[in-house]
This record gives structure tokens, C-alpha cells and sequence, in this order.
């Protein structure tokens, strides 16, 4: 049989048609090729969660540097800031300014005598603030040869000191018991108090 040229240009053409010879059909090489990039993007969202994480919460750029403490007048500076001092270093994510929880230490600060309120905010990247309302001595209360110092509500909110000498006194001859914590007398009483003063 004599092949001529035509016909070995047209069998030329007709090969050029045909797909190559393949393991897997169309459908399962796009398949695989879904899978590898399915894969590659979740392995590529992994690492910036990961990443996220760490610039967040493990590296030092959140990192509780400075505390910055309202002016006060009658409470220790040293006694907040080490109680602020603890509890950011209580917990493994605390030293973090993102992950401290300025409720909790403001419970925390809030419990200490002669504090009315706490106020917590941050000043990012680094800077926790404090702001303290203080209780002041409205008066002196005198029972059972103890005095306390009690604020404009009536609440005692710490033992007499000495600095303390020019607030009025009251002296309780019933002698009844109190504490710090314990409401002697109404907040109109202590207003009044020093009001007289």
C-alpha cells in the first residue's frame, strides 16, 4: 500500500487531535488539583492564625510596660500597684495588654479599703490605666477605744491614722461593735458632720 503525502497529513492532523494517553481521566486530575490547593490554602490560613496568635498574645508588643495610676490622696500608690503588679502576672496571658481583663482587676482593686471606684483602660501598645475614686474621711468614729475613719456615705473604710487628726471626731457611747467595711451611721449623718466642720 502506497501511502501519499495527503494522506499522511491528514493522519498528522487527526493525531494532533487526539488527547494523550492518561492514568487518570479529566475529572480526577481536577479533582487532585482541587485537593492540593484546598490543602495549600489551609495550611497557608494555618500559619497566619498562628502567626496572629503569636504577633497577639506571645510577642512583646502587647506587653504590659507601664501603669499609668490616677493621682490619690489617701490610698497607698505602692499597695495598688502591687496588687495590679499580681494579678497581671497571676494568669499565663495576663502580662498582655489585649488578653487582661479590666473587669476582673477592677473587682480585684475594688475590694481593697478606702476605694470607691475603679475605672480600667488601655492605651495601646503597652499602657494600662488606672483611675481610682477615693473614699475620704467624712468623719472620725470613736467605739470601744478604736477609731475608724468613715466617708461621706457613712461606710468605715479604714483605721484612724494620725494625719487624719482635723477631721471631727464622734465618739459612740454605746460602744457598739463595728468594722471597716460596717455602716455606723447614714450618709446624711456624715454629711452633716461636715458640713458642721
Amino acid at each position: 500500500m502506497k501511502i501519499t503525502r495527503s494522506k499522511l497529513a491528514r493522519q498528522n492532523r487527526l493525531d494532533r487531535g487526539r488527547r494523550q494517553p492518561s492514568i487518570y481521566s479529566r475529572t480526577q486530575q481536577d479533582t487532585i488539583r482541587r485537593d492540593y490547593k484546598k490543602s495549600f490554602l489551609m495550611m497557608v490560613l494555618g500559619l497566619l492564625i498562628v502567626g496572629l496568635f503569636y504577633l497577639i498574645f506571645l510577642s512583646p508588643l502587647f506587653k504590659i510596660e507601664k501603669i499609668e495610676l490616677s493621682e490619690i490622696k489617701y490610698q497607698e500608690r505602692a499597695k495598688i500597684l502591687r496588687e495590679t503588679n499580681n494579678f497581671k502576672d497571676s494568669f499565663f496571658l495576663n502580662n498582655n495588654l489585649i488578653a487582661i481583663s479590666g473587669s476582673s482587676l477592677e473587682k480585684k482593686l475594688r475590694v481593697l479599703p478606702g476605694i470607691k471606684s475603679v475605672n480600667i483602660s488601655k492605651k495601646y501598645p503597652n499602657t494600662l490605666v488606672i483611675n481610682i475614686i477615693e473614699r475620704a474621711p467624712a468623719l472620725v468614729w470613736q467605739s470601744l477605744d478604736h477609731k475608724y475613719l468613715v466617708d461621706d456615705t457613712g461606710m468605715i473604710w479604714a483605721d484612724y491614722e494620725e494625719k487624719y487628726k482635723d477631721i471631727p471626731i464622734v465618739i459612740d457611747t454605746k460602744n457598739l461593735p463595728t468594722e471597716i467595711g460596717k455602716k455606723p451611721v447614714s450618709s446624711e449623718f456624715s454629711k452633716f458632720v461636715t458640713a458642721l466642720n
